[in-house]
């Protein structure tokens, strides 16, 4: 895949209405085919149903490590995509967190 274009959302940001779909559908809709959307913050601060529309139609690619709905649930259709690598949120992490996290990445790879 070649990016031309990619938005970075990475800043801690509290969710308030100046923030709220601050990445809006039109800055999502204007990027170019095969752009990318590294996603590391509060999800709601994009305009998921642009940014997944977007995604589902193999327009964008996506890394994120938070999603409109967490978890994202197993038969999610952003899951197993050629163009989105997901990751566990990593905020507030515990050893039972942590133990979390790896049995549902191992669930997530065992054959069905």
């Amino acid at each position: 895949m070649s990016v031309r274009s990619v938005i970075c959302v990475h800043r801690k940001f509290e969710l308030t209405e100046a923030t709220y779909g601050l990445i809006g559908a039109e800055l999502i809709d204007a990027l170019p085919m095969h752009g990318l959307v590294v996603q590391v913050t509060r999800a709601a601060v994009c305009d998921t149903g642009a940014l997944y529309r977007r995604v589902l139609n193999d327009e964008l690619a996506l890394a994120a490590d938070v999603f409109a709905e967490e978890p994202l649930p197993l038969d999610s259709p952003l899951l197993g995509r050629h163009n989105v690598v997901h990751t566990p949120h990593a905020a507030g992490r515990t050893r039972d967190a942590n133990r979390a996290f790896a049995d549902d990445a191992i669930a997530r790879f065992r054959p069905r």
